[in-house]
């Protein structure tokens, strides 16, 4: 196979000596692979030997091709996003104790959604719902899921629904497929 972007195999041996003397044990692993692709090994053989996946092979040899063993080198990972202060949970805290109205909301009441936004806007953070529920839990505050309750429901109609239409809406016809009621 020879050179690949015109690295000698000599060059390749002194990164690959030098990544493992200074402990970059994943480096190492890139080079390596690397050096047995271009002396003629199968991507099988190269995935037993170095423990390494075939697609990882194609997409070092090809960042090799490209950029050469700089484009092997690891890049930044953007790791976890950054938390949110003492004093920025201080404010948030003060923004939720005086309710969404305040802060614009058409509506009273916080969901976990409309607080992420809130972080978002007021902290440039984004966290997912489900880690929101967390500061809320952190903070004090309890999440609370409402029940829905038709407000002017008839206690009679509604019983009479579900005894005699409901059972029905459930059987399907001979044609095994649900029918539509409308009334």
């Amino acid at each position: 196979m020879g050179r690949i972007h015109g690295h000698s195999k000599k060059l390749l041996e002194e990164a690959i000596k030098k990544s493992w003397k200074e402990g970059n044990l994943r480096l190492w692993k890139r080079l390596k692979t690397i050096l047995l692709y271009q002396k003629g090994f199968s991507p099988a053989d190269i995935c037993e030997a170095i423990d390494v996946g075939r697609r990882s092979i194609f997409y070092w040899v090809d960042r090799y091709k490209n950029f050469g063993i700089d484009g092997l080198q690891e890049r930044e990972h953007p790791g976890r996003s950054k938390r949110l202060e003492e004093e920025q949970l201080e404010r948030l805290a003060e923004i939720l104790d005086s309710g969404p109205v305040a802060y614009g909301f058409s509506s009273g009441i916080w969901t976990c959604s409309r607080v992420g936004h809130v972080i978002q806007i007021e902290f440039g953070v984004s966290y997912h719902e489900d880690h929101v529920r967390k500061i809320l839990h952190q903070l004090g505050f309890s999440v609370q899921r409402p029940i829905k309750k038709l407000a002017q429901a008839d206690t009679k109609w509604k019983q009479k629904w579900l005894r005699h239409t409901y059972p029905g809406l459930k059987k399907t016809p001979k044609g095994g497929r649900g029918s539509v009621v409308s009334g």
